[in-house]
C-alpha cells in the first residue's frame, strides 16, 4: 500500500481526486503532505500527527507540548 493512499485511509489527507487512473491533489492537500513528512521528520508519530493536524483551536497549546516532549 502506498503512503498517500494509508495516508488517505487514517484521515491524514483528503482524498484525492482521479484524472485517467491518477490521483490528482489539491495545493492544500500538497502542503499538508509536506506538513506531515516534515513532522515525521521531527519524529512524531502518525497518531500524534493526526491529533496535531485534525484538532481544533487547542491545537497549538498541544504541538507545543508534544514538541517539548520529543526535544526531552
Amino acid at each position: 500500500m502506498s503512503a498517500l493512499r494509508f495516508y488517505e485511509e487514517v484521515g491524514l489527507l483528503q482524498p484525492s481526486h482521479r484524472v485517467g487512473g491518477r490521483r490528482r491533489y489539491e495545493n492544500g492537500s500538497l502542503r499538508r503532505l509536506a506538513i506531515i513528512g516534515l513532522f515525521q521528520d521531527a519524529g512524531f508519530t502518525l497518531s500524534e500527527i493526526a491529533r496535531l493536524l485534525n484538532g481544533g483551536a487547542p491545537q497549538r497549546r498541544h504541538f507545543r507540548e508534544l514538541a517539548e516532549h520529543k526535544a526531552d
